[in-house]
């Protein structure tokens, strides 16, 4: 069974509007047999009318930071991952993938295909880092309209539910790691598992 996340509607203009939201935790390690273990991380996401809010947070003190450029290939850093499906039942997603000196890197796959999208031309994405002692943390904006644009036959508005998923790797740290939230089934190493995304509700 699938799980659900169920993120709060927030004023954007209110302090500490993330300690509403649930946190989702990333404590699945799908390819235990060959990466059993994975710091401790979660995910957060709150939405206004206009966009969502996403946090992530990961209990790791030296995280490994080599890529700074939009669209680098963060995954191999430290890196902590967030999928959104905006239309249940169909094989597509947006990945929005960061590591902590907050280098994004977005895509979007349809049916097979991937695209990567420029975060350096989305400013509204309005991504921040934070790295203290013992812990990493990124927040960024998803725009409703963003989403709407990527998808066509999705309406924000609506409230529908959309299928999501949270994600923790660091392909080339000193000890390689892959978890999840939702479990991914596949016995290659992929979070491109849309089937396996959990579900996101909004109240």
């Amino acid at each position: 069974m699938r799980p659900t996340y169920v993120a709060p509607k927030i004023d954007p203009n209110q302090n500490n509007f993330f300690d509403y939201a649930p946190k989702a935790y990333i404590n699945h390690c799908p390819w235990w047999k060959t990466h059993p273990t994975a710091p401790v991380a979660y995910g957060q996401v709150c939405y206004t009318d206009e966009a969502l809010y996403v946090r992530l947070t990961c209990l790791e003190s030296d995280p490994t930071v080599t890529y700074y450029q939009p669209n680098d290939m963060v995954c191999k850093d430290s890196c902590l991952e967030f999928f959104i499906n905006p239309t249940p039942g169909k094989d597509n997603f947006s990945n929005f993938e960061c590591n902590a000196a907050g280098t994004l890197l977005v895509g979007r796959y349809c049916e097979g295909d991937f695209e990567l999208i420029d975060p350096a031309t989305r400013p509204d994405f309005q991504v921040k880092a934070k790295r203290e002692a013992d812990f990493w943390q990124v927040e960024y904006v998803i725009p409703a309209a963003f989403l709407e644009k990527l998808f066509p036959d999705f309406c924000y508005a609506d409230g529908t539910a959309m299928e999501v998923n949270f994600y923790k790797c660091g392909d080339e740290t000193p000890n390689p790691h892959y978890s999840c939230w939702s479990v991914i089934r596949s016995k290659e190493i992929s979070f491109f598992h849309s089937e396996d995304f959990g579900t996101l509700i909004r109240i």
